[in-house]
């Protein structure tokens, strides 16, 4: 099956590699995909539905700020 061409922008995907990179000029840092266990996915939806943050990645970062901040 071939994919769809439509979904593909060349504008977008130069966009998400230039703006990947200035996130990793300011200090951030690309992580590696993997499985969350069960509660971890629960805790994520339920920051989701509840608007904590935009996205997965957005409500991840969130979490992991506020947690070091309660760790100091």
């Amino acid at each position: 099956m071939k994919p769809d061409a439509s979904h593909h922008d060349p504008r977008q995907a130069a966009w998400s590699r230039a703006n990947e990179a200035k996130r990793v000029a300011a200090g951030g840092r690309r992580i590696p995909g993997g499985i969350l266990p069960a509660d971890a996915t629960a805790a994520l939806a339920k920051l989701q539905q509840s608007g904590y943050a935009n996205s997965v990645t957005a409500c991840i970062s969130r979490a992991l700020v506020a947690a070091a901040r309660y760790v100091d």
